[in-house]
């Protein structure tokens, strides 16, 4: 995604209701972060905090756009793109370390946990 979008566009708000480009980077390893922290019962990738920046983007009611559905609440200024990229690559050792080890195979929560990320992550890259 990075590489299809210029970096003096990632604020941009291609449909004013929703959130900017930027916010679905950090995102997608928020929402596989969330699954994997539930699932292992451990503490979070630092920056611990994305998870409630990331978690949900604005996803506003369609008959009326001035309500919105709960979503999470974006930072006054953005974090820096190196930022979220560093962070997701955090998060793909995180999983790449569950592949290597047998929780995925002998852990069902794990397991889903991880098949889940693995849809969210192929559902959005096929938008």
């Amino acid at each position: 995604m990075t590489k299809m979008i210029p970096p003096n566009a990632l604020m941009e708000q291609p449909i004013p209701l929703r959130n900017p480009l930027l916010s679905y980077l950090g995102h997608m390893p928020t929402f596989e972060d969330i699954h994997l922290t539930r699932a292992t019962n451990s503490k979070p990738t630092e920056p611990a905090y994305y998870h409630q920046i990331f978690e949900r983007g604005i996803d506003p009611d369609v008959d009326d756009p001035s309500k919105f559905h709960d979503h999470s609440e974006l930072p006054d200024v953005f974090l820096c793109l190196e930022d979220i990229l560093q962070y997701h690559e955090h998060v793909k050792a995180r999983i790449m370390a569950l592949y290597e080890s047998e929780k995925p195979y002998t852990d069902r929560c794990i397991g889903r946990a991880l098949w889940i990320v693995f849809e969210h992550e192929m559902g959005l890259s096929l938008l």
